[in-house]
């Protein structure tokens, strides 16, 4: 009884090991005794698998960088890229949302943070689900219409009335630093903020592009941006513009021919707000001017991403698709979601064939040999924590 008790549990140690390095998606190796030296190579090529994966889209490494050692750089690699810009803005334009099944790792890992949705326009989303630790230090307001309208009836009832001289008493600074930077040659500009404008929340400002600038402009390029009296760097997030929705579709670029909304975190305003969008790379360019629609941490962007996949085999409404898995895994974890294809047909996946990532598919219409098999998955994506500055001065020097 002992022995045998030995052999499962020898058994069942070797199947854990099995399934780990399924998961971790390397080659299954027997059950052998590692020193900590090799554990800590396995876990730092997995973690360089997973980082060549990540999307472009999340890399903030350089956004929170500021000052003239920023515009060196940013002027640099602007210029640089503009080719690979404009190349993937033709290729967003012809084939949106649409990416590469990566078969160098399991696509269950690759895509775990995307869902499956029935209708982007009525099916519901969690917007308090996978939030980022930020989220804990912006302010919601329950009744924006209404705390505007308290907070500026709060302004009315100051003793100070518009039009009346006063005198400004400045703590906090000593005279001597107050004169190191105070010019008065230049206009000294005083404002106060209503009440609940020095919290910070989530801003979207509907934004349209000039006819005058004509560089492409990505989700989370750097951007000088004037709303009101303030002025401040910050990596606009830009999604679509659909008022009746309560979900806004992310894009990858600010395209000129429709308006489109800028989210971003930053201080409280209260709409409407003016907004000119400034790029300072070789001197400061209009970009796009636009309006504070909203303040609403609640309103999720969703970006979506679309898997493609050929049919090999056909008969009436079933098919045999092949190039959107290579792993039988992978078909199992997304079998659950609806495929479409580009010319109207509906359909579900049936099960796996093979081990190369052949799976049966089963449609409401008959299949042509031409069609391409398609796969919705969705998630949630926020603005840079971060990376707004505020800008004190001229905005280039030859404006100053």
């Amino acid at each position: 009884g002992g022995g045998g008790g030995g052999v499962a549990m020898m058994r069942d140690a070797a199947e854990e090991a099995e399934e780990a390095a399924e998961l971790e998606g390397f080659e299954f190796e027997p059950a052998t005794a590692m020193d900590e030296a090799e554990e800590a190579a396995e876990e730092e090529r997995r973690r360089a698998v997973m980082a060549s994966f990540e999307d472009e889209e999340d890399d903030d490494a350089s956004v929170s960088m500021f000052g003239s050692e920023f515009n060196v750089k940013h002027t640099t690699a602007f210029a640089i890229d503009r080719k690979e810009r404009l190349a993937e803005l033709k290729e967003d334009m012809e084939f949106p949302d649409e990416v590469a099944t990566p078969d160098e790792m399991p696509a269950r890992f690759r895509f775990a943070k995307y869902q499956g949705l029935q209708s982007f326009r009525t099916s519901p989303w969690n917007v308090y689900q996978n939030l980022p630790p930020e989220y804990a230090r912006v302010h919601r307001f329950r009744h924006m219409k209404k705390t505007r309208k308290n907070a500026i009836l709060h302004q009315k009832m100051k003793p100070i009335s518009p039009g009346s001289y006063v005198t400004l008493r400045i703590t906090g600074i000593t005279a001597s630093e107050f004169a190191a930077c105070y010019d008065p040659t230049k206009l000294f500009v005083v404002s106060t903020l209503l009440r609940h404008e020095q919290r910070m929340s989530v801003l979207h400002f509907l934004v349209k592009r000039t006819s005058e600038y004509t560089e492409p402009i990505k989700s989370k390029d750097r951007m000088l941006l004037c709303c009101g009296f303030r002025r401040f760097y910050s990596n606009p997030v830009y999604s679509e513009y659909a008022p009746k929705c309560n979900k806004q579709k992310y894009e990858r670029f600010l395209h000129r021919e429709r308006a489109s909304i800028a989210s971003i975190y930053g201080p409280v305003t209260f709409p409407p707000a003016p907004l000119l969008v400034l790029h300072d790379v070789g001197g400061v360019s209009l970009v796009a001017t636009g309006t504070l629609v909203s303040v609403d941490p609640n309103r999720p962007i969703i970006k979506r991403i679309v898997l493609t996949g050929t049919p090999c085999k056909i008969r009436k409404k079933k098919a045999v698709a092949r190039d959107m898995f290579y792993d039988p895994a992978d078909i199992k974890y997304f079998k659950s979601i609806e495929l479409w294809t580009k010319q109207g047909r509906a359909g579900h996946i049936v099960d796996s064939i093979g081990t190369h990532g052949h799976m049966k598919c089963r449609f409401n219409q008959h299949i042509q040999a031409n069609d391409t098999l398609m796969m919705s998955l969705y998630k949630r994506v926020f603005p840079v924590w971060g990376a707004t500055t505020f800008v004190n001065g001229p905005l280039h020097p030859s404006m100053s």
